[in-house]
């Protein structure tokens, strides 16, 4: 059996897919970065690896503003 959950993509809610994962993630180094909402877990990683991604060696917030 083959159970649907949330299937009606990113606009109408899609919880838990490859693109609401990414999109949080890359929210929240951005909200840490601008003091918005400061995470209480290390985000080196994450930073690293987004940066990594889009191929920047500066802040984030240079690349997407």
């Amino acid at each position: 059996m083959i159970i649907y959950w949330f299937r009606w993509g990113h606009l109408l809610g899609d919880e838990g897919s490859a693109y609401w994962i990414a999109q949080r993630a890359i929210k929240r180094v951005f909200d840490h970065e601008d003091n918005l909402n400061l995470s209480r877990y290390d985000l080196t990683r994450l930073n690293n690896e987004i940066k990594s991604y889009f191929k920047v060696n500066f802040p984030l917030y240079f690349y997407f503003s």
